[in-house]
């Protein structure tokens, strides 16, 4: 499962969690893990991801939530967003680099840290053996000589069982990738974590531009501050979890103040 579509399923779960009578539109249906309704309605509020263009269910209020930069990647249906969006329509943004264009957007962003299968088990981890990449959207960059041996994990294995079941056996998890939630769950998993890094992005502006990865992962194969911090992980993931929630929470009053 794609990030942005559990970003989408865990927003669905937290507003329900909230009072809000909220429930996923898929078209095709998309397995939840959550327990969120998938139906099809008009509702009174739709929340659209930016890869979705106009107002296809025709909601009385529209959400635009910019899970990455406008025009970036394609939906479901090969169509990239336009960006367009209508004059009343609220605007949220996952990261602050989505939202550069749209000065009157707010910050919202979830996760989950899949603790059923993200984990690191002694009896697993101590018997730890070879190393795991992924790819992504970093398929353009040249792949690094020292790290070729790396078992490159595809889409299916991803998904946070099997991902959870290769981190905790693993003894390094390197990450094409620099935006990827996988580069965490490999530190969570016990595994050490490095992301290759982008040309012309230094450490200190990766961190600063992908701040929930500001612990535990490595940027570039001789960048030991991984381990330097990863003792800082799971605290400082904690502080995020409240600022996701507030963000949340922030949503539901501007929803309930539309007319």
């Amino acid at each position: 499962m794609w990030g942005g579509v559990v970003a989408l399923h865990r927003l669905c779960y937290l507003l329900r969690q909230r009072g809000a009578n909220a429930a996923i539109y898929s078209n095709p249906p998309t397995p939840d893990i959550y327990g969120n309704s998938i139906v099809s309605f008009q509702p009174d509020i739709a929340i659209y991801p930016e890869v979705v263009n106009g107002n296809p269910l025709n909601a009385r209020h529209v959400v635009r939530w910019l899970l990455n930069t406008p025009g970036a990647v394609v939906g479901h249906d090969g169509i990239r967003g336009d960006g367009v969006y209508g004059h009343d329509d609220l605007i949220c943004h996952y990261a602050d680099r989505f939202a550069v264009n749209y000065p009157q957007s707010e910050l919202l962003f979830t996760f989950d840290l899949f603790p059923q299968w993200i984990h690191n088990e002694e009896r697993e981890s101590r018997w730890r053996q070879g190393d795991i990449c992924v790819v992504r959207k970093g398929r353009n960059k040249k792949k690094e000589e020292r790290i070729l041996d790396a078992r490159e994990l595809l889409l299916f294995d991803c998904q946070p069982y099997f991902f959870g079941w290769y981190a905790r056996r693993a003894e390094h998890f390197y990450s094409y990738d620099t935006a990827t939630w996988l580069s965490v769950q490999a530190v969570l998993c016990g595994c050490k974590s490095t992301v290759i890094p982008d040309d012309g992005v230094s450490a200190e502006q990766w961190r600063e531009s992908h701040w929930l990865f500001k612990h535990g992962i490595g940027y570039g194969l001789d960048d030991d501050y991984g381990d330097e911090t990863r003792d800082k992980v799971k605290p400082w993931l904690a502080e995020c979890e409240k600022k996701s929630f507030a963000t949340v929470d922030r949503l539901l009053e501007r929803s309930n103040a539309l007319p």
